[in-house]
């Protein structure tokens, strides 16, 4: 893993700021029907197997150890793994994951044990421009600063979720037209891309 990853980098000033650095993500694949007693798979014609596994990996990119590997019911997704596995958070830590494991639970709690992450913000998720604001951040007035000031990207100190107001440092920068497109090829991303066509980025914390 340390040879594929390309860094170039001082490993050691990372090591100023963070105690891990987290890197995790997982993948699935289909079985023979045999074994959905032990590992369950969605069926049906569209996924074509009752059994299927998940491999959970996560890797620290600072000393280079193995924090997770797990096989689990292919049934299991992203959100589950990240609410069940919250216990080894440890202060300094920082999570580099998808958005399939980023619910606003999970980033609360690595706020409240005074660590970091960095993921993309998924469209449904309220911004609140202040702890106590009562409406949400209209999301379109991001693109329209962006164009009317021509700005490559904005960043802003903000709060996310109606209830969690988890403090952010939040960056917004238009995607480009082949990602934009590629995007749209999903069925259940499309009405959300014609309407924020941008890409934003998270960073716990105001510094």
């Amino acid at each position: 893993m340390t040879q594929k990853i390309s860094y170039s980098g001082e490993k050691q000033a990372l090591k100023t700021h963070f105690n891990r650095i987290r890197i995790k993500d997982s993948t699935k694949f289909a079985l023979p029907d045999s074994f959905s007693a032990k590992y369950k798979g969605y069926g049906g014609a569209l996924h074509h197997s009752s059994s299927m596994i998940s491999v959970q990996y996560e890797y620290d990119f600072l000393s280079g150890q193995s924090l997770d590997l797990r096989l689990t019911s292919g049934v299991m997704n992203d959100q589950s793994d990240s609410a069940d596995f919250t216990h080894d958070i440890q202060e300094n830590d920082l999570f580099l994951r998808d958005m399939g494991y980023c619910t606003l639970g999970f980033l609360s709690k690595i706020h409240s044990a005074k660590a970091y992450f960095i993921n993309r913000l998924t469209p449904q998720v309220n911004i609140y421009s202040e702890r106590d604001s009562k409406d949400p951040v209209e999301i379109n007035s991001y693109l329209k600063k962006l164009k009317k000031n021509k700005l490559e990207y904005l960043e802003m100190s903000v709060f996310l979720g109606k209830k969690e107001r988890v403090p952010v440092r939040i960056v917004v920068s238009l995607a480009d037209e082949t990602t934009y497109e590629k995007r749209l090829e999903k069925p259940q991303n499309r009405q959300n891309l014609r309407e924020t066509r941008f890409r934003t980025n998270l960073r716990q914390g105001q510094g």
